[in-house]
């Protein structure tokens, strides 16, 4: 009986080791795994997602209302990512679905070096809320919303009027000059998007490319 019960409290040891340690991995793996960014909460009302003009590129943003020069629309919204630990665990590995999600990765600035941000989820594909992916559970958040990463570059020849400002370790996304309701915003994607297909007949969205590429 005394064996018994010996065997038991170990037992009970270990299942409470095991509990304490999941718990621990959650609880760092979920922070480290959570997307932020945001939408400045008195401009939400003022955009809206629709068909771009830019040929081939999908979706854009647009302003729904005028806004005035300065304004801050949000910060770019997904999870921080190194570019190594992004190369080699995003979507497994699998460079079709990492190929997809590039459109939409933000290479990060001197500050940040080597670090990079990614709305989209564990299939490369961007929905509405920015996915908080737990091993293999999805958690969408209803508060970090991509509506920002619908900002396209300007077809050739006409210009930004979104530029983005580096805050510690968020990108915020702010309005270079008045806008009118209806104008698509713009935004120049920086010196690692390549644009060698940009504005072609099919496809004009760029590529992002890491420097160690």
């Amino acid at each position: 009986a005394l064996e018994a019960a010996g065997a038991g409290l170990d037992l009970g040891q270990v299942a409470a080791s095991v509990m304490l340690g999941a718990t621990l991995w959650f609880v760092v793996e979920g922070y480290e795994s959570a997307p932020v960014g945001h939408i400045t909460s008195d401009v939400e009302g003022k955009l809206k997602v629709q068909d771009s003009l830019v040929v081939g590129a999908g979706l854009g943003l647009f302003a729904a209302a005028d806004m005035s020069e300065g304004t801050v629309l949000g910060s770019y919204p997904g999870r921080r990512w190194s570019q190594q630990q992004w190369l080699s665990k995003k979507a497994g590995g699998d460079t079709a679905k990492q190929d997809k999600a590039r459109t939409y990765v933000w290479v990060m600035d001197e500050k940040n070096e080597g670090m990079v941000i990614d709305p989209t989820d564990r299939d490369g594909e961007l929905g509405d809320n920015a996915a908080w992916e737990l091993g293999s559970l999805t958690l969408p958040l209803d508060d970090v919303k991509t509506t920002l990463c619908r900002i396209n570059e300007p077809p050739r020849g006409s210009d930004t009027n979104v530029v983005a400002e580096y805050v510690d370790s968020e990108v915020l996304f702010c309005l270079e000059r008045a806008v009118k309701a209806g104008e698509e915003l713009y935004i120049d994607y920086g010196p690692m998007y390549d644009r060698k297909d940009y504005g072609g007949p099919t496809n004009s969205l760029g590529y992002l490319t890491f420097p160690d590429e």
